[in-house]
C-alpha cells in the first residue's frame, strides 16, 4: 500500500496552523507458521502482559532546561511557554483547554529551613484575596522523589465565575523551590481527576 495524504489546519486557540504532506507506505512480510502459533498459543497471557503493563509507557515527559526541572504527565498536558522565570503546562481535551498550569521557581531558602503549611496558606490567601472562598484541602507529604511537597485545593470566584486552584510547594533539604499552581474552571474539576498528583509525585529538579 502506498498512500499519499496532504492536510491544512487552520490556527486554532491551543495550536499554531499548519499545512503538511505526507506519505505512508506498508509493507507486507511472510512470517513462519511457527512464530504465528507461538503469538496465539496463550491469549491469556498476551492479556496478562498487556494489563501489567508499565503505566508510564502512557505518560509523557516533560523536561525544561529553561527552569531546570522534569516530571512526567498524562498525555493530555502539552508545554505552551517555557522560559527561566515560567513554564505553562495545559492540559487539553478533544481542543478544549481543561487546565493550566503555571510552573515557577521560588527564592531559595536557607539549608535546613522549610516553609511550614500554615505559612504557605497565609501565602495563598494573600495572593487570591477577595477571589478565595475557602481551602478545601490543606495536606503536606513527602513524593516519590524525595522532595517535600504542600499542596492546596482551594475554591474561589473570578467575576462570579467558580474557579479551582491545586497549589503545589516543591522543596529539597538544600532549600531549592519551586512553585505550581493550577487553575481550572470549577465546572471541570472531575475531568481534572488529580492531574496534579502525577506531575508532583514525579517531579524532580535538574541539577
Amino acid at each position: 500500500v502506498d498512500l499519499k495524504t496532504s492536510e491544512r489546519r487552520e490556527v486554532s486557540a491551543i495550536e499554531p496552523g499548519f499545512a503538511i504532506a505526507a506519505r505512508t507506505r506498508l509493507l507486507r512480510e511472510d512470517v513462519s507458521p511457527q512464530a504465528v502459533e507461538g503469538a496465539l498459543a496463550d491469549p491469556a497471557a498476551l492479556r496478562r502482559r498487556l494489563s501489567s503493563a508499565d503505566p508510564a509507557r502512557w505518560l509523557v515527559r516533560i523536561h525544561s532546561e529553561e527552569a531546570r526541572f522534569e516530571c512526567l504527565a498524562d498525555r493530555s498536558w502539552r508545554v505552551d511557554m517555557d522560559t527561566r522565570e515560567q513554564c505553562v503546562l495545559r492540559k487539553v481535551e478533544n481542543n478544549e483547554v481543561i487546565a493550566q498550569c503555571d510552573i515557577g521557581p521560588m527564592p531559595a531558602l536557607e539549608s535546613g529551613t522549610q516553609l511550614t503549611l500554615e505559612g504557605f496558606q497565609a501565602d495563598i490567601h494573600r495572593a487570591l484575596a477577595d477571589s478565595l472562598q475557602q481551602f478545601v484541602l490543606a495536606e503536606e507529604k513527602r513524593t516519590a522523589e524525595g522532595l517535600r511537597l504542600l499542596r492546596c485545593v482551594v475554591d474561589g470566584l473570578i467575576e462570579d465565575v467558580p474557579i479551582q486552584w491545586v497549589y503545589c510547594h516543591l522543596s529539597d533539604d538544600s532549600g531549592r523551590r519551586m512553585l505550581l499552581v493550577f487553575t481550572m474552571g470549577g465546572n471541570v474539576t472531575d475531568r481534572f481527576a488529580g492531574s496534579d498528583e502525577q506531575i508532583t509525585s514525579s517531579f524532580r529538579f535538574l541539577s
